[in-house]
Order: structure tokens, then C-alpha cells, then sequence
């Protein structure tokens, strides 16, 4: 599984940081198909994304304060019904025959899900930001060849080869490429102040992380083509589960009964519900089918950034062709600058979306990654018991 957006950069990212967790009890069972597997960024090939969602994580106040919640909901109901011993972790991913540790694991759950989808807050931003470098650094090499444009046509029309307009219109062209690269840094700046929001970190210190931009974004194999639509592993739904299955124990339904109902309907081919059944199994079964059907939208939004690439990538090839023709009919008297004019816009045109495409399929994975459940692993729970980061505000 490689998205390996990071190319070649003078600057090696920092390693992620240190976990302060104590270790939760041995042997601890969570609900999922593949409990062992690490988050989709770890193994995503780019260290540097990497590197930055592990420090944002780490730093981030409301994860940090949403764990706080969850040990105060545990010491509430351990001082409520004196199970010192209950902790967290025998609790997530087991089989208990009361609701109070299945509404505990509801929330550990919960902020599961927040903890993955600020991930790929983190991971849209840096791809945001990756995609505004290489649009600068495209930019910036054409733009000695844009000089270089209008010194020929000044050449030829001071010689009485070409008209005026050749000079005004290779000066148009380095004009509108250096308004464009001012723009661009504008945007640039600005996406670089999200992605240091969101980590903690300062700009400067983003900057020289992500060193010099890549020169293109790495083919990325798609983790999620089989069983396309399963979402068994997401934690909110996982979370809707367990506060299911409590609300009915409350109901003094049994318990084997309750889980047998949840794992009917997990079904793709499941019938609808009747409109009378649990409340919290159609609020489970709702949300399901809401979640396949986001998967399906994701998947088809990365096969469409997949095709792009793919037909940009064979247009570069006639539009280069179009320009190294128009540039040397032009230096040998027998073509027009409008022509050229026209080659190099439109090849830029379509390098520019090549950038565009990836950014935009790289996206697409990560926000289908976060479909998929796949941004935790069991040991990510350890990161309850971790204290504020130093410096961080107080929860409310």
C-alpha cells in the first residue's frame, strides 16, 4: 500500500513521538475484522505524512480532552458500582453481559472515530499543501522560458521579422505567469498555516519538514479493492453497536439474542428492518447503509482521479509535442507567436492538472481509508490513559 506523495526532499522528517501511555491490561479483544493491522498512514510510503498525523494527533487538545471524558465516564461508573477492577481495556471488544462497559466502549469508540477523521484533516491538508509546491515549482521553471520567449520575439521584431504584437504577447505571457505564482504563494501560505493549526506546529517548522516539492505523486495501489463496500471496521458504527446492544440489555433482552440481531443486519443482504424494531439497531442499520453507500461515492470519486491521471498523462504527450513543434517554427521564421502562445498554455494547462488529478486521488484515498474503519488499531486505545500534552489548555 504506498501513496508516496513526499518525492526526494533535502530535509528528513522527525520521527513520530513517544508514546506516554502506560500499557492498558494484557490480552485485550477489539471488535474488527483485523484488530492487529496499523493505521492507513503508516504504511502509506510517505514518512513525512506520516510523521505529521502522528504529531498532530499527539498534540491535539480535543483528543486529548475527549480521552479525559472517557476516564472520567469509567471512574464515574466504577465509583458508582465499586468494580475497581473494570478497566477500559478488558471491556472494548468483549462480550460483557451488562450495559454500563458497553456504553463505556461506546465512547472509547467515539473517540476512536474523532481521533481517525482528524487524521485526514491532517492528510487533506498536507496533500492541499504538496499539490500548491509542485504548482509553484512548475510555474517557476517555466518562467526562464517565458523570458526567454519574449527576448526572441524583441529579437525578431526589432530585426522588422515580426510585428509588435509578438513582444506585447510574450510579455503577457511571463506577466500572467508571475501574477499566477503570486497567487499561487498566497494560497500556498495559507495552506501551510492550516496544515501547522492542525499539528501544532509552526509554518517554518512545516516548511522545513516537507523540504522541496516532489517532482510527481507515486502510483497508489487502492488497499480497499476487495470487499469494496465493507465498513465493519469503522469505530463510529462500532460505537452505535455497543450502545445498541446496552440500550436492549437494559431491556432485560439476552444478551447472545441482542448480538445475533446486529450481526443479521450487518448483512449486505440483510432485508429492511421492520419499522418496530429497536431503536438502536436501526439507528445501527441506518448508519450502515449510510456508510456503504459513502464508500461506493469514494470509490467511484478515486476511479474517476485514477482515469484523469490516465488521460492527462497521454494529452502531455501531444501538447509537448505541439510546443517543441511551435518553438521551432518560431526560432526559424516559419510560424507566428500566438501559435506558440497557444502550445504552451494549453501544455501547461494540462500539467497543471496532472498535479490537480493526484492531489484529488490521493484525497479520495484517504477520506476512503477513514470510510473504511482503517485508521486505528487496538493498541491506539493505550492513548486514553496519555496525559495532555505539555502547554495544552485545560478541558473544559
Amino acid at each position: 500500500m504506498v501513496i508516496a506523495a513526499a518525492g526526494c526532499t533535502t530535509v528528513q522528517p522527525t520521527s513520530a513521538p513517544e508514546t506516554r501511555a502506560h500499557q492498558l491490561s494484557d490480552g485485550i479483544v477489539v471488535i474488527g475484522h483485523r484488530p492487529e493491522r496499523t493505521p492507513w498512514w503508516k504504511d502509506a510510503g510517505d514518512p513525512i505524512l506520516a510523521a505529521l498525523i502522528d504529531q498532530g494527533l499527539y498534540n491535539a487538545s480535543e483528543l486529548g480532552c475527549g480521552a479525559q471524558a472517557v476516564r472520567a465516564f469509567e471512574k464515574s461508573q466504577q465509583d458508582r458500582e465499586g468494580h475497581i477492577g473494570n478497566r477500559l481495556a478488558k471491556l472494548v471488544g468483549e462480550k460483557p453481559t451488562q450495559a454500563d462497559p458497553l456504553l463505556l466502549s461506546a465512547r472509547a469508540y467515539r473517540w476512536l472515530d474523532t481521533r481517525g477523521h482528524y487524521a485526514e484533516r491532517i492528510a487533506l491538508a498536507y496533500f492541499e499543501v504538496r499539490r500548491l509546491q509542485r504548482r509553484e515549482a512548475l510555474r517557476s521553471a517555466l518562467a526562464d522560458q517565458f523570458k526567454d520567449n519574449g527576448e526572441i520575439a524583441r529579437f525578431r521584431r526589432e530585426a522588422g521579422l515580426v510585428p509588435a504584437i509578438d513582444g506585447s504577447l510574450a510579455d503577457s505571457q511571463d506577466e500572467v505567469n508571475r501574477s499566477e505564482l503570486g497567487l499561487n504563494q498566497g494560497r500556498l501560505d495559507r495552506a501551510v498555516a492550516d496544515l501547522a493549526t492542525l499539528t501544532d506546529l509552526t509554518p517554518e517548522e512545516i516548511l522545513k519538514r516537507l523540504g522541496t516539492a516532489p517532482d510527481t505523486a507515486a502510483s497508489a495501489p487502492d488497499p480497499m479493492a476487495a470487499n469494496a463496500n465493507v465498513a465493519g471496521d469503522r469505530p463510529d458504527l462500532l460505537a452505535l453497536r455497543s450502545a445498541g446492544i446496552a440500550d436492549q440489555l437494559h431491556g432485560k433482552v439476552v444478551q447472545s439474542d441482542i448480538e445475533a440481531s446486529f450481526a443479521a443486519t450487518s448483512d449486505p443482504a440483510a432485508p429492511a428492518l421492520p419499522a418496530d424494531a429497536p431503536a438502536g439497531l436501526l439507528r445501527y442499520r441506518q448508519a450502515l447503509d449510510t456508510a456503504r453507500a459513502t464508500i461506493q461515492n469514494e470509490r467511484a470519486t478515486l476511479a474517476k482521479a485514477e482515469l484523469d491521471e490516465a488521460g492527462l498523462q497521454t494529452a502531455l504527450a501531444k501538447a509537448q509535442r505541439t510546443v517543441d513543434d511551435a518553438r521551432l517554427a518560431y526560432r526559424n521564421g516559419m510560424g507566428d507567436f500566438s501559435a506558440l502562445y497557444v502550445a504552451e498554455a494549453a501544455a501547461l494547462a494540462v500539467r497543471e492538472g496532472q498535479i490537480d488529478a493526484e492531489a484529488a486521488r490521493l484525497s479520495a484515498m484517504a477520506r476512503l481509508w477513514t470510510d473504511r474503519g482503517a485508521t486505528w488499531s487496538r493498541n491506539d486505545l493505550n492513548l486514553l490513559d496519555n496525559a495532555l500534552p505539555e502547554g495544552a489548555p485545560a478541558c473544559d
